[in-house]
């Protein structure tokens, strides 16, 4: 069995009030805006992100969702920007939104990384999560 990609991904918008639940449930994409600060993890999101992959949504040590990549690479030239405000984009799945906010993330910085190695503590907690659901939804 091939083993599971796994990412985490900041989706907090910079000047906005909206949060990253009702983006995910507004939009159902995930995204990273443009910027010089942004070119190494666009190309991550570009090239390495695959449909399939399961990614978590967090702002800092607080896990907000899982959702799974459904859709390649896109680009918008002119996003809202009080609700989608990213350039790059991909449609996604919503696997769960947590009704309260979990604190514990691991991983607290970065935009987006890749959890690359199954023995941290990063992959075991996606892992764990996208497991549980599995088995609720079978």
């Amino acid at each position: 069995m091939k083993q599971q990609t796994y990412w985490h991904i900041q989706l907090h918008p910079p000047f906005s009030n909206i949060g990253e639940k009702e983006i995910l449930q507004q939009t159902n994409l995930i995204g990273l805006g443009e910027g010089e600060e942004n070119k190494r993890q666009i190309k991550q999101f570009s090239d390495e992100m695959k449909i399939g992959d399961i990614v978590l949504i967090k702002r800092g040590k607080l896990s907000i969702a899982l959702v799974e990549v459904v859709g390649e690479l896109e680009y918008n030239s002119t996003p809202n920007p009080a609700l989608d405000w990213f350039e790059c984009r991909r449609k996604i799945k919503i696997l769960e939104i947590l009704d309260e906010a979990r604190h514990d993330f691991p991983q607290p910085s970065g935009t987006l990384s890749k959890a690359k190695n199954i023995s941290t503590k990063t992959y075991q907690y996606i892992n764990d999560w996208y497991n549980k659901i599995v088995q609720n939804t079978s």
